[in-house]
């Protein structure tokens, strides 16, 4: 973390006492007498108040290079203004004309820099629409020691002769070196550098100042932290760092997918001029690389970026992304969502005041410098103002990132004449309605080796499909849709119709076949436990049945009674025929024979079992 430092000094509550002033009396712990004010002052013992405010922290950005190159921007977008571009693509050999601006408004995390003869208009402070806005002056601020100036508005009787300068801190990490901070008014700087420490000054700082800074290569605007040999900054900004959370999701398409993956398509050869299309897959030459994407504001507000989708050799078919290989730049919103579960980065792609009828160029590519020099295999995006955010991840192999699909929400989102170009790309085919005409030449130029290199492996190998209603097992609500014509006219099946699936409808499924799996199951272990223990679990109901009923149910003795079971039987009641009563037939240990009895009116029959 680099230390603040300070270059204005200002009133302050500490106390400071100097050391050739009387001693301070000791301490007490009396309640004073009087509370009336001392009959004289001593000026040598007043508190002098001294304390810089954080105004100019940042790197030194005096005696830089507003026309220095960055990345693979032309050098339309080097400086503040507008201007007319031919050659935004140099392969392109047909008629060019585009109006390339570049907005600079002044922010906090931006200094707005001149050329060493030039300054900025004189700008007069309105507490009304206040904007804090500073330039560097010719004045050195003070050293450690150093005698103080007199203070405007300060009353002499009170103002210390002795005052002195405190310590700065870290004084090389000031936008104006050893330069004092000063508001830009009452005469014209003449300063090339202007700061602010207040956000949305664009609206607030006047005709005058806006005219000037959009006056073409006059004024350049860079990072406030852009150290002095770096001409891009690295922003950093990454949201849940290098985690991949196999509960979240990542969002389908900012966009309606019109197309699904099984339609069939039609390529076009375009290779270093591709202006046009929904689809645009470019094959790289090994090693790292970078382009340009122009964009038309107009027609899209974002696209997407897959590298190493499946299908991407087969031209009759639609790439199908991968959720861990996928990039998606929101370049209206600023945002740009990385692989792996969707981290995403912030990064100012389009000024809020760009007017959509001029193009937007967005650098991209592959191979980032790393602290110690070395080259890994991440990803990044640039914008015009010397910025980039990089992919964090282990690292993604060169075969695999050569490989990449661009998917627009529509044929004109490429700004036409311009495109996708990069002197790195080996081939490039794009899906389009309308006839591409132009091929443009290839360079065959290759990059540079990946030597931090840990390949990344998606966790997925198939594409989900595109859900664009929630995953619940309720039925959904309808969809409103911002643009009708976005819906594709084709009626859909059931069965391809992305809306239908949902996640979850399979519960129902894991229902039914669990209550009918759970119910042969069970089947199937009662019947084992009885079949095994067939003899123990048999013999209880055959006895049962006998004691019961006095017969044998299991048929191994003819159905005769006493047999197999002992030599005792339960007395059974009947009741004769025609009679009222009814005969007892008790127990017996053993029988010679049988007797039977019958009558005119009714019949007894004694039972008994054969000798």
């Amino acid at each position: 973390m680099k230390v603040l430092h300070f270059t204005v000094i200002l009133l302050s509550l500490i106390p400071v006492t100097f050391a050739d002033g009387p001693a301070a009396p000791p301490a007490t712990t009396e309640e004073p007498k009087s509370t009336a004010p001392p009959a004289t002052t001593d000026v040598t013992q007043t508190l002098v108040p001294s304390v810089y405010l954080p105004l100019g922290a940042g790197e030194p950005q005096q005696g830089r290079n507003i026309s220095s190159e960055f990345g693979v921007f032309p050098k339309e977008f080097f400086t503040c203004g507008k201007r007319t571009a031919t050659t935004l693509n140099e392969a392109y050999t047909g008629p060019s004309s585009l109006e390339v601006v570049v907005k600079c408004d002044p922010t906090p995390a931006r200094t707005i820099i001149g050329k060493a003869d030039n300054s900025f208009v004189k700008f007069n402070r309105d507490f009304k629409k206040e904007c804090e806005l500073f330039t560097c002056s010719n004045d050195v601020y003070q050293g450690d020691g150093d005698q103080l100036e007199e203070i405007v508005n300060f009353d002499p009787a009170l103002y210390s002769k002795n005052a002195k300068a405190p310590k700065p801190e870290k004084p090389e990490t000031n936008i104006c070196s050893d330069k004092k901070a000063t508001y830009p008014e009452g005469s014209t700087p003449t300063s090339s550098i202007l700061f602010a420490n207040e956000g949305n000054c664009y609206a607030k700082v006047g005709s005058t100042l806006i005219t000037l800074l959009e006056t073409p290569e006059t004024f350049a605007q860079v990072p406030r932290w852009l150290p002095a040999n770096e001409d891009r900054l690295n922003l950093k900004s990454l949201f849940f760092s290098n985690e991949k959370s196999e509960i979240v999701e990542r969002v389908p398409f900012v966009f309606e997918s019109k197309k699904n993956d099984s339609t069939a398509v039609t390529y076009q050869k375009c290779d270093t001029t591709c202006d046009k299309g929904s689809i645009v897959k470019i094959q790289m030459n090994p090693g790292e690389y970078s382009m340009m994407v122009y964009l038309n504001p107009k027609e899209c507000s974002s696209f997407r970026i897959c590298f190493d989708p499946d299908r991407f050799l087969d031209d009759s078919k639609k790439p199908s992304c991968q959720d861990d290989f996928t990039i998606d730049v929101l370049f209206k919103s600023g945002v740009v969502v990385w692989g792996k579960k969707g981290r995403a980065s912030i990064i100012e792609m389009m000024s809020p005041y760009h007017d959509e009828d001029n193009v937007v160029g967005i650098e991209f590519g592959y191979g980032v410098k790393t602290s110690k020099g070395d080259l890994a295999g991440e990803f990044y995006i640039g914008n015009d103002h010397r910025e980039f955010v990089q992919s964090d991840s282990s690292g993604y192999t060169s075969a695999s990132s050569s490989k990449l699909a661009f998917f627009f929400p529509s044929d004109g989102c490429l700004r036409a004449t311009a495109g996708i170009f990069s002197k790195k790309i080996a081939s490039g085919k794009t899906m389009a309605n309308e006839k591409v005409t132009v091929v443009g030449k290839l360079f065959g130029e290759s990059g540079e080796l990946i030597t931090v290199q840990t390949p990344e492996v998606a966790t997925t190998t198939t594409a989900r499909p595109i859900k664009n209603i929630a995953a619940t097992t309720t039925v959904a609500p309808l969809q409103l849709i911002a643009d009708a014509s976005l819906v594709d006219n084709d009626l859909q099946s059931n069965l391809e119709a992305t809306g239908v699936y949902v996640d979850g409808k399979w519960w129902w499924w894991a229902i039914y076949l669990g209550f009918v799996l759970g119910t042969l199951l069970t089947l199937a272990i009662g019947g084992g436990i009885c079949y095994v223990l067939r003899r123990t679990v048999y013999g209880y109901w055959y006895r049962g049945m006998y004691r019961r009923y006095g017969c044998d149910v299991s048929a191994t003795t003819a159905g005769l009674t006493g047999v197999g079971f002992g030599a005792t039987t339960t007395a059974m009641q009947t009741i004769s025929p025609g009679k009222t009563g009814a005969t007892t037939l008790g127990s017996t240990s053993s029988t010679t024979g049988i007797t039977e009895t019958t009558g005119t009116t009714g019949s007894t029959a004694t039972t008994g079992t054969m000798a």
